[in-house]
């Protein structure tokens, strides 16, 4: 037995409760959710398609995809996509222990070492949007005070 509760998915979730809107007027108009898992062939149509988007100034949302960084941000660069889009590593998103990392395409390996799953990849410009937005990092400040 199981159970249907409407809500809200981790893909726009997680990302918001880290500090970073998956579209914003300035930033991207546009967002694309997509599975890193193993199972998933970077040479799919879906994956040019999410190469197209972060190149149009979109944001690219993967679910499972920690474990594939490297092969995924290596796909992206091949397909033309800036080494100096931003991307934030969101681990156990909405927990206490949540770990949010940011970098670029050309970075994030090196700043995510060490997180561990479940975690979710934000790829584009509203990632920047979390140094003025980290809501959660302030309302934790205001608690110790």
């Amino acid at each position: 037995p199981f159970e249907i509760v409407p809500g809200v998915s981790s893909a726009i979730a997680v990302p918001a409760y880290a500090g970073i809107p998956v579209t914003h007027r300035r930033h991207a108009h546009s967002f694309m959710v997509i599975t890193g898992s193993r199972t998933h062939d970077l040479h799919s149509p879906e994956w040019l398609a999410a190469s197209a988007l972060v190149k149009a100034g979109g944001t690219v949302i993967v679910l499972m995809g920690l474990s594939r960084l490297g092969a995924i941000v290596a796909q992206l660069l091949s397909e033309g996509c800036d080494p100096a889009t931003p991307v934030a590593l969101i681990s156990r998103g909405t927990y206490l222990i949540q770990d949010c990392r940011t970098g670029t395409l050309a970075d994030i390996e090196k700043e995510g070492e060490g997180l561990r799953p479940p975690a979710i990849i934000v790829i584009g410009a509203v990632v920047l949007l979390r140094n003025t937005i980290q809501w959660m990092e302030l309302a934790e400040k205001l608690d110790l005070e």
